[in-house]
């Protein structure tokens, strides 16, 4: 079975989270890089959960194995992987993807003392079909980053 076939209607806001969420990513490494000369993010990643993985996960935590269960339950069928050089970047970027107004950090784990560069978040985008993209919103949230 495919992701379409198995997320059904919930296949599209699932991609348009994916791809809202790795626009914020690059559009927030290419902001630094012009204004500071810094390329903050060496390497991003994303991925719908498969299936097969979310069945698997919906089973290891007792739920019913059904689509509800699936889009209401388990909060990392979209997930992104964000790797900065420096540990100190990590935070900075975590701090100014909380302020993000069509983002909702549902749970947050820090690993960055135990692997050096990683905090896991799990987001809830609330922006349904509206993009971010207002220019001086978007760089005033950059400079405060660090409040």
């Amino acid at each position: 079975m495919n992701c379409e076939d198995f997320y059904g209607a919930y296949f599209e806001k699932m991609k348009y989270t994916e791809k809202a969420l790795l626009d914020m990513v690059s559009r927030y490494s290419a902001t630094k890089k012009e204004k500071e000369g810094i390329k903050p993010i060496v390497y991003c990643c994303s991925r719908i959960k498969t299936p097969e993985s979310m069945l698997k996960k919906l089973a290891a935590r007792g739920y019913e194995q059904t689509l509800d269960a699936a889009v209401n339950d388990v909060y990392d069928g979209v997930g992104i992987r964000v790797v900065c050089a420096f540990a100190e970047d990590v935070y900075r970027f975590v701090n100014w993807i909380k302020k993000q107004p069509s983002v909702q950090i549902t749970e947050e784990k820090d690993y960055c003392e135990l692997y050096e560069r990683d905090v896991s978040l799990w987001v809830e985008n609330d922006a349904g079909e509206e993009e971010f993209d207002d220019s001086e919103e978007f760089d005033s949230l950059l400079e405060t980053e660090e409040e």
